[in-house]
């Protein structure tokens, strides 16, 4: 579970958030379009390894029940959705997983994008 962790956090919140603040940064800083570019090329590569991890029909990131994995993962891709990054929608199981996660009650009562 922790090794899915840091791979939700530093493969895939970590390059959203530097994606983000590197194009349009809701804090004002200056547009680094290298910064962007490259971790839009590093981003896919978590995004697979984690969707290749629920291919197997598993409802969370590391199981049958949400992990901290989880909650990072959900961070990533409320902060995508907020920042407009654009997460592959080919990577079927992610976007099984998130359309799940966010369904859930105690999802629906704290997301909002």
């Amino acid at each position: 579970m922790r090794e899915l962790e840091r791979i939700a956090e530093l493969g895939a919140l970590i390059p959203v958030a530097r994606i983000l603040h590197a194009t349009r940064s809701p804090l004002g800083l200056p547009a680094n379009p290298e910064v962007a570019a490259h971790y839009r090329a590093v981003l896919p590569t978590a995004l697979e390894v984690l969707d290749d991890r629920l291919s197997d029909g598993r409802p969370f990131v590391a199981g049958a029940r949400p992990t901290i994995a989880d909650c990072t993962l959900a961070a990533a891709f409320q902060f995508a959705r907020f920042g407009g990054v654009e997460i592959d929608s080919r990577l079927e199981a992610l976007a099984r997983w998130d359309r799940a996660y966010r369904d859930r009650p105690a999802a629906r009562s704290v997301l909002s994008l």
